[in-house]
């Protein structure tokens, strides 16, 4: 019994130790796989993993086992990140968070209509198709069956409501406009803002301004409770967000003449350049209002050294 305790506290030495790693440089937890697989979730007052390791094992019923796989775990994911981005002792410590933000993080697994996910950094490992999107949640069934568009990704071709992958839904259009009214069987994603499914049919071109509206090829679609388990395993991190970040903010002329009733909040220019559209810079854009631990997401695509040239470069 003595010989058990002993080992426990030298496994118990070794896992504090690796522990403070992850204290020293945050952006490791974004390796870190519970059991394996699920996701670590970024988080803007989080404790520190060398505080969760000492309630881990002070805990009654505490295993070696259980000690061996958290260490197995740290050390994965220590040499992930090391490997991955050469950068990782580079990188400044989180800012922290905004007290006001147009994104507010959502933890668990509560979503609804007009709330945005956004692609964990790893999950690039896991769906490469899905790396840095922020995807706009249209609708939700009861038996939690899920559509939604990538917001921020274009071509030439136009705007795209899906990563372009073989499987998913692009036999359909999707519309979202932001005028109350403005096409049929509209359904509300939230407020100002509205969708429904596109065809030739849904509008008549000479009467509706372009600007009032975008069309996107092709939707995302998740099966019965599908978004549910990926989740359950930290591949999104669900937050809401205001449209503005999202969309163009429409500014009526002062000698406009309205009533004031049925006047669009949001408008849809198209970008000057056809490749303008970039989905990942508003992915960086929405992580790095939400601040605290998730701007770290960053940095596991961006080198801080090369950015920091850039900007004394920018400066002279």
């Amino acid at each position: 019994m003595a010989q058990k305790g002993r080992a426990l506290c030298v496994l118990y030495k070794g896992v504090l130790r690796t522990s403070h790693e992850f204290d020293s440089h945050p952006v490791l937890r974004l390796y870190y796989r519970h059991s394996g697989s699920k996701l670590y979730l970024p988080s803007q007052n989080s404790k520190s993993f060398s505080h969760l390791i000492k309630e881990q094992f002070r805990k009654e019923n505490f295993t070696m086992t259980e000690g061996f796989k958290t260490y197995r775990d740290l050390t994965r994911a220590y040499h992930e990140a090391t490997n991955e981005i050469p950068w990782w002792d580079q990188i400044p410590a989180p800012k922290d968070a905004p007290s006001q933000s147009l994104v507010t993080p959502v933890v668990g697994e509560k979503f609804q209509p007009g709330m945005v996910l956004i692609s964990h950094p790893l999950l690039r490992s896991l769906v490469p198709e899905w790396q840095q999107c922020v995807i706009l949640i249209l609708s939700i069934t009861p038996s939690h069956h899920v559509h939604g568009i990538i917001l921020g990704k274009r071509d030439e071709r136009g705007w795209f409501g899906i990563p372009s992958r073989d499987g998913y839904d692009q036999k359909h259009n999707v519309i979202v406009w932001s005028k109350p009214g403005l096409f049929p069987n509209g359904q509300k994603i939230s407020d100002g803002l509205y969708w429904s499914f596109y065809n030739s049919k849904n509008r008549d071109e000479s009467d509706v301004n372009p600007n009032d509206y975008r069309i996107y090829r092709g939707f995302s679609v998740w099966q019965d409770y599908q978004l549910d388990g990926e989740l359950e395993q930290n591949f999104w991190m669900l937050a809401n967000a205001h449209p503005d970040i999202l969309f163009e903010q429409f500014h009526q002329p002062e000698d406009a003449e309205s009533d004031g009733k049925h006047q669009p909040k949001y408008y849809f220019p198209e970008p000057s350049d056809s490749s303008g559209a970039n989905n990942s810079l508003l992915w960086k854009k929405v992580i790095k209002l939400i601040g605290g631990e998730y701007e770290l997401c960053t940095y596991c695509y961006d080198d801080p050294r090369k950015i920091e040239r850039i900007s004394e470069a920018l400066t002279e």
